[in-house]
């Protein structure tokens, strides 16, 4: 019915002939065809969540410590990370990468930089530098090796909060983690842990017993790695 008047209304206003049918004027555009103007609700579109991709425990756990070697190592200054540092017992280079032990050394950069000349590098007279890229694979290839280890020692590593995780990386990337530490610490005997270490670093450098002693504060206020208080027995009256 709506149509029809709309038909009417148009062939007065526009004062056509009768004879012209509706197709006529649908076709010059003067009506619209039925239910056109009849807007057509659109479809609710699912709305689509994306999830962010959380880093795994692993993961955030190398970030973070990276940071912190190369704030300690001087990733601010380029010159500190391409250069030998040839100190007397412990040579190193990139971000402490360690040169101390010269066949394991050579093992570590034919396969973690084979296109390096290791003989090059620890020259005494003229070494050679490495780039920055090089000293990023050093560092990444070091981190990933000693979390291995410390993952084998310790199974809940992930559990620990980061500080309790950072003192024991720098305990073992200094080589201050020992089978023996270990073993106390595991036993939940932290203070005989504790003597161990400083024990261990009487005669070393002040900046060897800095950085232990950070690590030691860190474990001392840890959560973990105490001794489980035994509860008491109660003695039965019957």
């Amino acid at each position: 019915m709506k149509f029809l008047e709309e038909y009417n209304q148009i062939i007065n206003r526009h004062k056509v002939e009768e004879k012209l049918d509706w197709k006529s004027l649908l076709a010059a555009g003067l009506i619209a065809a039925p239910g056109a103007a009849k807007e057509m609700p659109q479809k609710e579109q699912p709305a689509i969540v994306k999830k962010a991709v959380q880093p795994s425990s692993e993961e955030k756990f190398l970030y973070n410590i990276k940071h912190v070697i190369r704030q300690r190592e001087g990733s601010n200054n380029f010159n500190l990370v391409k250069k030998l540092h040839g100190a007397k017992n412990d040579p190193t280079i990139g971000w402490g990468h360690s040169l101390r032990y010269t066949n394991q050394s050579r093992a570590i950069f034919n396969k973690v930089l084979p296109d390096v000349n290791f003989d090059q590098v620890i020259n005494k007279n003229k070494p050679a530098e490495i780039s920055l890229k090089d000293g990023e694979k050093l560092l990444d290839y070091d981190v990933k090796t000693r979390l291995s280890t410390l993952k084998r020692l310790y199974p809940d590593f992930f559990t620990y909060d980061f500080n309790t995780q950072q003192a024991l990386f720098d305990l073992l990337y200094r080589g201050d983690l020992n089978y023996n530490v270990t073993k106390l610490l595991k036993a939940g005997e932290k203070d005989q842990a504790i003597a161990m270490l400083r024990k261990n670093i009487e005669s070393s450098a002040p900046g060897v017993k800095t950085r232990v002693e950070d690590s030691i504060k860190k474990i001392q206020g840890s959560k973990f790695f105490n001794k489980p208080v035994a509860k008491p027995t109660q003695s039965r009256l019957w």
